[in-house]
């Protein structure tokens, strides 16, 4: 069982750095810089999959996470989708 969680963390570290490489990567791209008042958004994105990853070890102990990264990885996409619409 341990190893099985060690995977799923493995997986949600993945999605997390899959996440914030985007969001760097965007802001490089439009703007040309990560701009300081966004870091605020990566740090919530970050504190949300560790809770969401966090809550089913909890109260599910025998839950399989492994698609729970999958849908991080889309709920990351389109925050940072959101966050370069809005850029003013």
């Amino acid at each position: 069982m341990m190893a099985t969680r060690l995977k799923q963390f493995g997986l949600l570290l993945f999605s997390m750095l899959i996440c914030g490489v985007a969001f760097f990567q965007m802001f490089e791209r439009t703007t040309g810089g990560f701009p300081q008042n966004y870091l605020w958004m990566l740090a919530f994105v970050g504190a949300l999959f560790l809770t969401s990853w966090g809550l089913p070890l909890r109260f599910q102990p025998y839950a399989n996470q492994a698609i729970m990264c999958c849908v991080m990885v889309l709920t990351g996409t389109g925050i940072m989708m959101i966050a370069r619409i809005d850029q003013d």
